[in-house]
């Protein structure tokens, strides 16, 4: 008569720790994938800053002698200070303008990414 109780000897230690190990690969990889797939488009402070970031590489192309270029770079207070409907409609026919604040930063960071931006 078969016995319904757990075999022990049948159960090996390494090949759980293999698939324990696969799994919690399958799970960061799956993890990674939605981070930069899924939450660019559904976060809106992901999407503005991505749009601040591309604005802002647009200003190191080549514009007509005519126009200035001004890049304002600042931290999140510059995001509430400033209405850039604004401030593009008043300097549109002398300056390009790109507003780049940089969001969820200590002073110590805001400067290298600064750096980092400007060099």
């Amino acid at each position: 008569m078969p016995s319904f109780t757990f075999n022990s000897e049948s159960f090996r230690s390494p090949h759980a720790i293999v698939l324990l190990l696969l799994a919690l690969l399958l799970y960061f990889a799956a993890l990674e994938f939605m981070m930069r797939t899924v939450v660019p488009r559904v976060s809106q402070v992901e999407r503005r800053h991505n749009a601040d970031h591309q604005a802002a590489l647009r200003l190191s192309q080549r514009a007509p002698r005519s126009m200035k270029s001004v890049l304002i770079v600042g931290n999140s207070l510059l995001q509430e200070g400033i209405d850039r409907d604004s401030l593009r409609q008043v300097s549109s026919s002398q300056y390009r303008v790109a507003v780049f604040p940089v969001e969820n930063t200590c002073h110590r960071r805001f400067d290298a990414r600064s750096r980092r931006f400007v060099s």
